[in-house]
């Protein structure tokens, strides 16, 4: 059986080939590219606006987006956005505690860095106190 030399980027770590010995696709160990400049617009009552610039990578499937009420981790899994040129979200949201958000981009398993982290404070939406629950009847 001969050999088959095969010329690839350093970045491939295996090469398939068709059924006469074509290289048809590439399986490579470069990472999927994370999503960069995250901003939010908190200006709306009761809603915070993600935005970001859509990774490079076409193969990407879409976003999965995470919020957080601490700065700089503990973000859990908040929404998964398809398509790879999305590159917004509105969160309804209540309250005027600071969310801190950050953005990952997928392709079927296979996930992205973090973004970098945005934060944004609802604006009050008429309550008094965190608790949309409004008083009841009496108590004023």
């Amino acid at each position: 059986m001969a050999a088959l030399a095969v010329n690839r980027p350093d970045d491939v770590l295996a090469v398939l080939l068709d059924s006469e010995g074509v290289a048809a696709n590439l399986i490579s160990t470069n990472t999927l590219s994370a999503t960069t400049s995250v901003t939010v617009d908190d200006s709306t009552a009761g809603q915070i606006d993600v935005s970001w610039s859509a990774t490079v990578d076409s193969y990407a499937g879409g976003y999965n987006i995470y919020r957080s009420d601490t700065q700089g981790s503990g973000y859990p899994y908040l929404d998964t956005l398809i398509g790879q040129s999305t590159s917004n979200f509105s969160d309804s949201i209540l309250g005027t505690i600071t969310h801190y958000y950050v953005v990952e981009s997928y392709a079927d398993d296979w996930t992205s860095t973090y973004s970098n982290e945005a934060n944004g404070t609802p604006i009050h939406t008429g309550y008094l106190h965190d608790d949309p629950t409004p008083p009841s009847a009496g108590s004023g």
